[in-house]
């Protein structure tokens, strides 16, 4: 919410930051892109850093899937990189208003569901269950469990929902 997005646009964006990082583990071969902004328009990325202020860069050539034709691609393309986390984030949040595709699914009035499904048909992604991914996500009890197509990202000698659910005990100095 702080860069702009409603409660609801939130919700969905941190679904899609899970999804498309592994949960900040993978940058698609660039820097701080958590978000898979592809960096082949050019125009784009051009309004991005004209109207944002952020350098964007292109990344790496990295393997990537896609969806061609109802049909699951392993296929080679370049990511947009940048300056830091923050920039990520503004980057994805620019890359979609700079885009004209995407006012629909920007309505401030939309529900999370509709917001998902907007960036779908706007073209935000191939995956034909794009949308459903990130609603078991934000829907789901995000902080005791994880879809089973997402592996651990965590490493610690505690389980995530022995995590998740322990209480802080207080010292004696707090």
């Amino acid at each position: 919410e702080a860069i702009g997005y409603t409660p609801e646009q939130a919700k969905v964006v941190g679904a899609q930051w899970a999804v498309e990082s592994g949960r900040g583990v993978s940058t698609a071969g660039a820097n701080y892109n958590y978000f898979g902004v592809k960096s082949h328009n050019e125009s784009v990325m051009k309004r991005m850093s004209e109207q944002y202020g952020i350098d964007v860069s292109q990344g790496d050539v990295v393997k990537t899937v896609e969806y061609i034709n109802g049909e699951r691609k392993v296929i080679e393309d370049t990511f947009a990189s940048f300056n830091n986390p923050i920039e990520g984030f503004l980057g994805k949040k620019a890359f979609l208003e700079t885009n004209k595709r995407y006012k629909k699914a920007l309505n401030p009035e939309n529900t999370a569901d509709e917001f998902a499904q907007g960036l779908k048909d706007a073209g935000y992604a191939t995956d034909p269950v794009y949308a459903s991914k990130l609603a078991k996500i934000y829907n789901g009890p995000m902080r005791t469990s994880r879809p089973s197509w997402m592996a651990p990202t965590r490493k610690s000698n505690v389980s995530q929902l022995d995590w998740a659910t322990t209480e802080v005990q207080p010292t004696e100095d707090s």
